[in-house]
């Protein structure tokens, strides 16, 4: 039988459509692997760092109630036993990667296969996960158990068994040990389930067993998240109008791609016939816990962008299921041509490289005894963190074959080197500046001055 000219044009139109997907998915990779080859660890990955070296488990619990993060990403690179810079950054290529394989491997029945690959293919592509997923961070763990729980999910409100419920809880509360925000999406899942199945669900409340082990570390975690959840503390302001655009466009892509991808989700619910009701419960559900968030965000000091991983995963998947096969290429390509160039990024990684401590670090070749301070306009530190920020400092160091003595504030002058984050203008730093041999780095809006001892002839002149 021979085919139409048409029907050869849709076949092919098919072949490149599916062999862009997988090439567009493989440049991400790819430059995530060539940004992350060399790059030292900045200021948030430091923490990482002093927090999977901790001697034992004792000194990693203490760690970790001094900080303001959930512990289960820490404790898996606390048991991780790679610790160089990029070795930091492995675990995070694979839980990426797990992301995008799952929802592949373990689909719902209610998401079709194709749907399954432009969902893979769209976590991998999400510009904000290019920078976010070469750290040496939760963000990507946070991802690949958020898209795990919507998966669940999705099954859950399928067939509403004890199985798949303790599937969904055990995964939504390893989210919120990973991210204490990715508890709003799972109340909000959760509401939806009982609302939706009632009875059904009701009998499945032993699921809710799972969720203690995190609830028992939350409690005693609780005085620490409360102190930082003051306002004096807090290093960001309330939501402005201002904010609603970029938040609103984030968890798409940001900029002018989020139109693109808000059209497609409105899609969702007008599309009966071929999307099924789980999925477009799931989008929906994801969908309020964004809006919870920004209204949140307006009330009290509480959000920032990267905030929103955890209603991404569904999002997304609402994008992809409301596509056509005919729209796969020109969305996946619209989010491949967002994703940026090697040369964008290597800029933003460049600029990052100075918002840290090992460059400043090889700036100060003979100090043995070195001060750091790191400064916005509403400082974060507390006192509690003192030991860690010193450790911070201390392995900034070793990892360029040095031992010195370290402290994070105080007496900015007291040792004979002094590293100061963002510093803010001022009488201080002029006087700093004057007295001391100083060198200041500025790129992406972050500055760093590296400053070593006095300079003899000042000193003299005391």
């Amino acid at each position: 039988m021979v085919r139409s000219a048409k029907e050869r044009a849709r076949e092919y139109y098919q072949i490149a459509t599916w062999a862009f997907i997988g090439l567009a998915a493989l440049y991400s990779i790819l430059l995530r692997i060539y940004l992350a080859w060399d790059l030292p660890l900045w200021l948030d990955e430091s923490w990482t760092a002093v927090l999977s070296a901790a001697p034992d488990l004792r000194t990693f619990v203490d760690y970790m109630w001094t900080d303001i993060n959930a512990p289960f990403y820490f404790l898996l690179m606390w048991l991780w036993p790679v610790e160089s810079d990029l070795g930091l950054r492995i675990p995070s290529f694979i839980f990426l990667l797990a992301a995008a394989l799952i929802v592949v491997l373990w689909r719902p029945s209610a998401v079709r296969r194709d749907t399954a690959f432009v969902w893979a293919a769209l976590l991998l592509l999400w510009q904000p996960g290019i920078g976010l997923f070469i750290d040496a961070r939760y963000y990507a763990l946070l991802m690949l158990l958020c898209t795990a729980q919507t998966i669940t999910f999705i099954k859950l409100l399928d067939e509403p068994t004890l199985k798949r419920a303790c599937w969904w809880t055990g995964l939504a509360t390893l989210a919120v040990t990973t991210h204490y925000y990715a508890a709003l999406p799972a109340l909000i899942q959760g509401l939806v389930y009982i609302l939706h199945h009632r009875i059904a669900a009701a009998r499945t409340w032993p699921a809710l067993l799972l969720v203690l082990p995190g609830a028992c570390w939350g409690v005693y975690h609780l005085p620490r998240l409360l102190a930082f959840a003051d306002p004096k503390v807090a290093w960001y302001s309330v939501l402005q109008l201002s904010d609603l655009p970029h938040l609103l466009s984030w968890p798409f892509a940001i900029n002018w791609i989020a139109a693109l991808c808000l059209a497609a989700l409105i899609a969702v619910f007008f599309s009966r016939e071929r999307i099924d009701s789980s999925v477009r419960m799931a989008v929906a559900a994801s969908f309020l816990a964004l809006a919870c968030f920004i209204l949140l965000g307006f009330l009290r000091p509480l959000m920032m962008d990267r905030y929103l991983i955890p209603v991404v995963p569904a999002l997304l998947l609402g994008v992809a299921s409301a596509l056509r096969p005919a729209g796969y290429m020109p969305v996946v390509a619209s989010f491949f041509v967002t994703m940026g160039s090697p040369v964008e990024w290597t800029q933003r990684v460049e600029n990052l490289r100075w918002f840290g401590l090992q460059l400043p670090a090889r700036e100060l070749p003979h100090a043995k005894r070195v001060t750091w301070v790191f400064d916005y306009e509403k400082p974060s530190i507390l006192e509690a963190e003192r030991r860690e920020l010193d450790a911070v400092l201390v392995d900034a160091f070793k990892r360029s074959g040095r031992v010195i003595e370290a402290s994070y504030g105080g007496d900015l002058t007291a040792g004979d080197g002094l590293i100061w984050l963002n510093p803010p203008k001022g009488e201080l730093l002029a006087k700093v500046e004057t007295e001391w041999n100083c060198k200041s780095f500025d790129g992406g809006g972050f500055s760093t001055v590296v400053c070593s001892h006095p300079i003899p002839s000042q000193v003299q002149g005391r």
